[in-house]
Order: structure tokens, then sequence, then C-alpha cells
């Protein structure tokens, strides 16, 4: 081997090595921008599953407040309808009484 061929053989040499390293570099980072990649999707996930179970616990608060409100307002129309019926009762029984009261009175005022 003469000094030329020593000259590019050190040269591929050299490349070679070069080479190798950069990647290794590569390898390297490849990996740490995985793994980076890899716990912002994780975090991602975490984030998403906290959110969709407060949306889930949202609507069960919705439904059961919703379901309060039918209950109290069927409640409130029985105690209405009750309330009418008593008012209707009592009123018929009034007028009743009343016609009763006022009839007899007639006698003390004749001529009327």
């Amino acid at each position: 081997m003469n000094g030329l061929d020593k000259i590019i053989a050190q040269i591929l040499d050299d490349a070679k090595q070069e080479s190798l390293a950069i990647q290794e570099k590569a390898a390297g980072e490849a990996e740490t921008t995985l793994a980076a990649a890899g716990e912002k999707v994780k975090k991602l996930e975490e984030e998403q599953a906290k959110s969709a179970a407060q949306r889930e616990k949202s609507y069960e608060e919705r439904l059961r407040s919703s379901a309060a409100l039918k209950k109290r307002q069927a409640i409130l129309a029985a105690k209405q309808a009750i309330i009418e019926e008593m008012r209707r009762h009592t009123g018929s029984c009034w007028q009743s009484r009343m016609r009763r009261i006022l009839h007899g009175w007639s006698s003390f005022f004749p001529g009327s």
C-alpha cells in the first residue's frame, strides 16, 4: 500500500466511524423522541379519560336532577288536584250552609 492508498483508507475509515457515530446519535435521539411521544400520548389518554369521567358524572347528575324535578312536578300536580277537589267540595258545602243560614234568617225579616 502506498501513501495515497493509506490516506484513502484512513479517510474511508474516518468516514465509516463518523457514520457509525451519527447513526448511534440518531438512534439515541429517536429513542428519546419516541419515549417523549409515548409519555405525551399517555398523558393525553389520561386527560381524555378524566374528561370523559367528568362528562359522565355531569350527565348522571343532570339525569338525577331532571328526575327529581319531574318527581317534584308530579307531587305538585297531585297536590294541586287535591286542593282543587277540596275547594270544589268545600265551596259546595259552604254554599249549601249559607243558603240554610240565610233561609232561616228570612223569618226574622218579614216581607223580604
